[in-house]
């Protein structure tokens, strides 16, 4: 508390009568000449102690813990005004604006904390900081001059030229001294959060104050792409890349990347995990080449610096996870595999880094031209974008801390790939449109299966959030069609029998839970089960007039209308079963009559054991006589209604069914209106009118078959598509990557059929297959 008032006050100081004589010993000592600098004698020596430690205060003044503090716009505008930026620069140029300079000021003889060395690495310092500590003051409201200011000392010092120029120089030609090394990697550090703070500053500029805004973010653009300050920010992460990974240093000189800061020395003596300050190296450099667009190196050079990045954390993830399967732990290097990278991220690194390289890497990818021969060279790059996105969805995700889940959802979208089935089903083009065929070709089906079966087995975990994100962003049903219409058939139909296992997973209850926010949000719910719903409603309603005369269903419509039509037979028995479940009607229950069970219908575990036909009814019926009998004194005994239910849901009710009498509904109706309970009266008005008209046989009467059906292809033949499946009608296994992918093991007696596990086998063993293996053995099960 006592430093932070000493600060506090010191800060006051140098806002108030402190500040002009602080504003003009920092103006004389960045106007001393490099003889002044590294002269000989106690004169030179005092201009360089007092030099130093004006700029120490300055730096000290400059770098608050929160920038946005009142005082230091105030402050920062008059460093920005009083062309601080101005002289830094010109004063790098004489220090180390050429090698012979940088190679004088670095070995000159004098030595310590005043030395022209550390004068100048002061210097650096001071300029980075005060370009960071003004970019995040920016981000004040009612900054726009402090913002105007710093765009102009910037377009007009050329203070970024000059710092990365003297920042490489000096670095290369720096004495072996360990002083020396350590202010110049404190300085790399601060040249890394400067440009990092440049970069989203571009973005707030042009985001901000209209057209005024666009105009400073232009002109910022402009300072940014400068050749030395390019290279610099391109050096300092490719040295941390190329120590990770080992792989190019796209002509990097060989002395220049031994000499620039990888970040070891913070790295704990027995760890391969990179340090946070690496790390945040590396992203710098990911953001800067965001913000350098197609300026040098260009944009191959710059998506393939991206996909390092990426695939530097996929291969991260993965050795965190074999070594916390190996029992090694993530801090050192016993549990780490032989094949990973020579430094790794730490786990709280990964998806932020991933994020940045698939963000920033898809701006690069080149688009489609219309040449068949050029857009399959461009078909595969972009097949390299979603193959890497479908590595971080498999090995990174399960790293993903809270929020940062679902924006790998909003990276996963195809804008462009819906529209073709949104033009017609029968009428897909031969070939998938240029997005599609490279995200097919990336494995995006495979990866939407792997994250359905793992949000299946953990509802609540970052691939649900994915899920979830994805349907947020539009229906699916556009989004699957095209892959499910293009993409590897069997692969396809793996996704199909996935989602019917995810049926059975959810359960009753819970399905009808998210049919319901499903239908009041307008097929806008984002819950696990949207795919389906989507498919099912969707598809129906699409136009299928848009065949040619003449000809039949394209070959992309054909296999999309035999994956509909296998997706009806496996989910609409699930999807049923779920609306006939006693679960179900004991949550239907629960809304009319309050909590707990009502009579629970005997046999009913699975549809194949359902109660007969008459037994609802029947239930209904008791209730309505109960009803009545309240209503008129003429109750039953006590004990009565209950066995009247009873026997009612066993079959053989004591009397018929009582009819529903639309004119009792209609009364209802008027009950209802005069408590001002009109939806309710609606309701029943409509259902005593659907009663005068027949009941069921008058609504049957006027269903008419869909368009679709007439196209759709028989379940037999639809059905053919899927991949073996588990013996086990019940099956509802959703390890592993894919239902294309699971191993089935016969069955040891009989050999007629297979299970994906043993708790399959055990289960459908006893469900009646020791019998009928038995007999395919020529005895009696055992």
């Amino acid at each position: 508390m006592r430093s932070s008032l000493q600060r506090s006050e010191l800060y006051m100081a140098v806002c108030g009568p402190a500040c002009l004589p602080l504003l003009g010993l920092l103006a004389a000592s960045l106007r001393l000449s490099p003889h002044e600098l590294a002269g000989e004698g106690a004169r030179h020596q005092l201009y360089r102690e007092i030099a130093c430690g004006s700029m120490g205060s300055a730096i000290y003044v400059v770098a608050p813990a929160d920038p946005r503090s009142g005082y230091l716009p105030r402050f920062l505008l008059a460093l920005l005004r009083g062309d601080t930026l101005h002289a830094a620069g010109r004063q790098l140029v004489l220090l180390a604006g050429s090698p012979e300079a940088a190679a004088a000021t670095a070995t000159a003889e004098q030595t310590g904390s005043s030395s022209p060395l550390a004068y100048a690495a002061d210097l650096l310092y001071l300029v980075y900081t005060l370009i960071q500590a003004a970019c995040v003051a920016c981000q004040a409201p009612q900054t726009l001059q402090l913002r105007e200011a710093l765009v102009a000392a910037l377009e007009g010092s050329q203070v970024l030229e000059h710092a990365g120029r003297a920042l490489l120089l000096l670095r290369l030609h720096r004495k072996d001294a360990q002083l020396n090394s350590r202010l110049l990697d404190k300085v790399a550090f601060a040249a890394n959060a400067a440009h990092t703070r440049v970069a989203g500053m571009v973005s707030a500029c042009g985001s901000a104050n209209g057209r005024a805004g666009r105009a400073l973010a232009d002109r910022l653009r402009a300072v940014v792409a400068g050749r030395c300050s390019r290279h610099a920010a391109l050096c300092l992460g490719l040295a941390v890349l190329c120590d990770a990974d080992g792989g190019p240093a796209y002509g990097m000189p060989p002395e220049l990347l031994a000499a620039l800061p990888a970040g070891k020395e913070d790295h704990a003596p027995d760890s391969r995990i990179m340090s946070a300050k690496a790390a945040t190296q590396l992203r710098g450099m990911v953001r800067w080449l965001h913000r350098l667009g197609a300026a040098l190196p260009g944009p191959r050079t710059t998506l393939a610096l991206q996909f390092r990045v990426g695939w530097l954390a996929v291969a991260s993830a993965r050795a965190l996870t074999a070594a916390d399967r190996g029992g090694g732990g993530s801090g050192g290097t016993g549990g780490l595999a032989a094949g990973a990278p020579r430094r790794i991220l730490a786990a709280g690194d990964l998806m932020v880094m991933t994020l940045d390289a698939l963000q920033y890497s898809w701006p690069c990818l080149p688009p489609p031209t219309g040449v068949p021969e050029r857009d399959s060279v461009r078909t595969a790059e972009a097949a390299g974008w979603w193959r890497l996105a479908a590595a971080v969805a498999a090995d990174v995700l399960p790293y993903a801390p809270d929020g940062q889940a679902a924006m790998l959802g909003n990276l996963l979208d195809l804008p462009k790939g819906r529209l073709p089935v949104r033009r017609g089903l029968l009428s897909l083009p031969p070939e998938p449109p240029f997005e599609v065929a490279a995200a097919l070709e990336g494995g995006l089906l495979r990866c939407l299966e792997r994250l359905m079966r793992r949000a299946g087995r953990d509802p609540q975990g970052p691939e649900a959030a994915v899920l979830r994100t994805l349907g947020r962003l539009d229906i699916l049903w556009p989004y699957l069609a095209p892959l499910l219409a293009y993409g590897e058939p069997r692969q396809a139909a793996a996704l199909v029998a996935t989602l019917r296992k995810l049926l059975r997973t959810v359960g009753p209850r819970a399905m009808l839970a998210e049919w319901a926010k499903w239908a009041i949000a307008d097929g806008s719910h984002e819950g696990l089960l949207q795919a389906v719903f989507d498919v099912l409603y969707e598809a129906p309603l699409l136009d299928v007039s848009g065949a040619a005369p003449g000809e039949g269903p394209s070959p992309a419509s054909q296999q999309l209308l035999r994956l509909v039509s296998c997706a009806a037979c496996e989910w609409l028995p699930e999807l049923a079963w779920a609306v006939v479940s006693e679960e179900a009607c004991c949550a239907v229950a629960a809304v009319y009559t309050g909590p707990g069970p009502p009579a629970a219908v005997a046999g009913a575990d699975r549809p194949g054991h359902s109660a007969p036909d008459d037994a609802a009814p029947a239930t209904v019926g008791s209730g309505v006589r109960e009803a009545e009998g309240a209503a008129t004194g003429l109750a039953p005994a006590a004990g009565t209604g209950r066995a009247d239910s009873t026997a009612a849901a066993g079959g053989t009710p004591d009397r018929p069914p009582l009819p529903w009498r639309p004119e009792l509904l209609r009364e209802a109706a008027t009950q209802l209106r005069s408590y001002e309970e009109h939806e309710a009266a609606a309701e029943a008005e409509a259902l005593a009118a659907y009663l005068e008209r027949g009941g069921d046989g008058a609504y049957q009467a006027t269903l008419r078959p869909s368009p679709l059906a007439s196209a759709m292809p028989p379940p037999a033949e639809a059905r053919r598509l899927l991949p073996g499946r588990c013996a086990n009608p019940a099956c509802a296994n959703l390890e592993g990557d894919s239902e294309a992918g699971l191993t089935l093991k016969a069955c040891a007696g009989c050999g007629a059929v297979g299970y994906c596990c043993r708790p399959c086998q055990l289960e459908h063993w006893r469900a009646g297959h020791k019998g009928a293996c038995g007999r395919a053995r020529g005895g009696g099960g055992a």
